[in-house]
């Protein structure tokens, strides 16, 4: 898709020597931790028309939504009153949109750039759940359940936003019946898509309890015997599960190794975890790890 300069050189607003000259400046601001978008920067220091400013990005604007999965099917009519009715915003990397569990305030439309949706856990890390670019829009969910956000949304790269807040959203949708629609299939085919992940989800789920329960099913013998080795060696065991520390077993081929190992697991203070073997015959040692 076509960035803002492709559309003021279309529209005699600058020529390219210009755009060039601009584009460094953004670039040497950026160095200084300064966020500057390029339209301001021809409006600021290059004389360029607001209004002529406000011409090129309506037409990018309409040339993104027009192509975009929301409203593709839509007449230009409707497009243009949609646009209308928007904010448009543009955000720096890394600038927080919305946050999980917050009330519903607006519905977005990513013009330009990209942002991430994820979900954060107590410990602090986050799972990324999706990525959104041009055309791609978030929050309208929200709006017509009336639940919090279910995930936040960041921006990856510098990024330029339609917003419809919560009054022009429900505007739209309940003035334009064909907008209305448009966004109710949209929000159909995110449920199926989420009902599909569900179904994965639970499929692998259900191999990992059965992984687990065969893994639990694993009974290993005790040592069998009196004699002073064997009693030297169950010594040993217990000593080695009574601390927190690795321990490494070794042994000729033959010797039981495993069960050495599965009594030390048993009688640690992990005992309720899995207790795991593998072959080491099968791990292939590539660089500095082992696959």
């Amino acid at each position: 898709m076509k960035k803002i300069g492709k559309y003021l050189l279309e529209n005699k607003l600058c020529d390219e020597s210009s755009l060039h000259a601009a584009l460094e400046q953004q670039l040497k601001l950026k160095e200084k931790g300064i966020f500057k978008p390029l339209g301001s920067i021809f409006t600021e220091s290059m004389g360029v028309d607001k209004n002529d400013l406000s011409q090129a990005l309506f037409q990018m604007h309409f040339d993104i939504v027009s192509q975009s999965t929301l409203f593709k099917d839509l007449s230009a009519e409707s497009i243009k009153q949609a646009i209308s009715l928007a904010e448009h915003q543009i955000y720096p990397e890394d600038s927080l949109i919305t946050r999980e569990g917050d009330q519903p305030e607006s519905f977005y439309l990513v013009i330009s750039g990209k942002v991430k949706v994820f979900v954060s856990f107590p410990e602090g890390d986050e799972k990324i759940l999706g990525k959104l670019g041009p055309g791609e829009g978030f929050g309208e969910a929200p709006l017509l359940t009336g639940e919090p956000y279910s995930a936040s949304v960041e921006t990856i790269t510098p990024t330029s936003l339609l917003i419809f807040k919560k009054k022009e959203f429900q505007s739209l949708i309940g003035n334009q019946p064909d907008i209305a629609l448009a966004i109710i299939k949209g929000f159909a085919s995110r449920l199926n898509q989420k009902d599909e992940e569900i179904v994965r989800a639970k499929a692998n789920e259900k191999a990992y309890q059965q992984f687990i329960s065969q893994e639990k099913e694993l009974s290993l013998p005790d040592l069998i015997g009196q004699t002073r080795t064997i009693n030297n060696l169950r010594k040993k065991i217990f000593e080695a599960a009574e601390n927190k520390f690795p321990a490494l077993v070794q042994g000729d081929p033959g010797t039981e190794k495993l069960i050495v190992a599965g009594t030390i697991h048993k009688n640690s203070s992990r005992s309720a975890a899995l207790f795991l073997s593998m072959d080491a015959e099968n791990v292939i040692l590539e660089g500095y790890g082992a696959i």
